[in-house]
């Protein structure tokens, strides 16, 4: 089987998402620099707001017997969409288990400045079409550990959180769909009960044979800090890959 994204019919259709992933990221800051307002830089107590842009892809493929993989990577512009934040890499791995329900874990390698953080997440997902809506929630336990380049003595620190997501998604036309959602996180022994809180908003176009684009605005207050709250503003496109072998 080949693909029209592939350069090279001799190319196995399974590479064309990850090759056009690639591209695409490495492209983007090039492409769509000017969507960040040239305000201030990373949030501070004097100015505790930023907009930050991620662009990045997922490749989903459908397994026997109602698993389910998928792999996923981004990277994230911060100071205004104008510095790059972080890299990202996330391996999924889900098996339906009833109506509507599925079980799965994740793990995510990130690189973020000088920093390396390495995340397991796991829990139960459900969704169900209620009324030509899709209602879905989502429950994850994530346990998070950050270690420090060039540390000689192995300096880290770790963080568990408990997440809790509900969405919403409908058809808009035969080939748009739009969606909601809103996830506080709550951190397990911090100082706050919700550590910061993802709402978002988005559209999924279908393109056809398996791949959609996903657009997507993201605001996120973080209560992390002890004298003032940080809120970032987040603008996305992510080129979305199902495959069936």
């Amino acid at each position: 089987m080949t693909c029209s994204l592939c350069p090279s019919r001799r190319v196995p259709s399974v590479l064309a998402p990850l090759l056009t992933v690639a591209l695409l990221s490495a492209a983007a800051p090039c492409l769509m620099p000017s969507l960040a307002p040239p305000l201030a830089a990373q949030p501070t107590r004097a100015d505790p707001v930023d907009w930050q842009a991620w662009y990045g892809g997922a490749l989903t493929v459908d397994l026997p017997r109602r698993w389910e993989t998928q792999v996923d990577y981004r990277v994230r512009y911060q100071d205004n969409a104008s510095r790059w934040l972080g890299s990202y890499v996330t391996t999924e791995l889900s098996r339906g288990v009833g109506r509507g329900w599925r079980l799965g874990g994740s793990y995510r390698l990130a690189q973020v400045g000088d920093r390396t953080f390495h995340r397991l997440a796991a829990g139960p997902s459900w969704e169900r079409r209620v009324a030509g809506v899709r209602v879905g929630a989502r429950g994850l336990a994530q346990y998070q550990r950050q270690t420090f380049d060039g540390d000689d003595e192995g300096g880290s620190d770790t963080d568990t959180f408990v997440r809790t997501r509900l969405q919403l998604r409908r058809p808009l036309t035969r080939w748009l769909r739009g969606y909601v959602s809103t996830e506080p996180f709550f951190a397990v022994g911090g100082d706050f009960p919700v550590d910061n809180w993802r709402n978002t908003i988005g559209t999924e176009w279908d393109l056809g044979k398996g791949r959609a684009l996903d657009l997507f605005y993201i605001s996120r207050p973080d209560y992390g800090r002890r004298t003032y709250t940080r809120t970032f503003h987040v603008v996305g496109v992510q080129l979305e890959f199902d495959w069936r072998p």
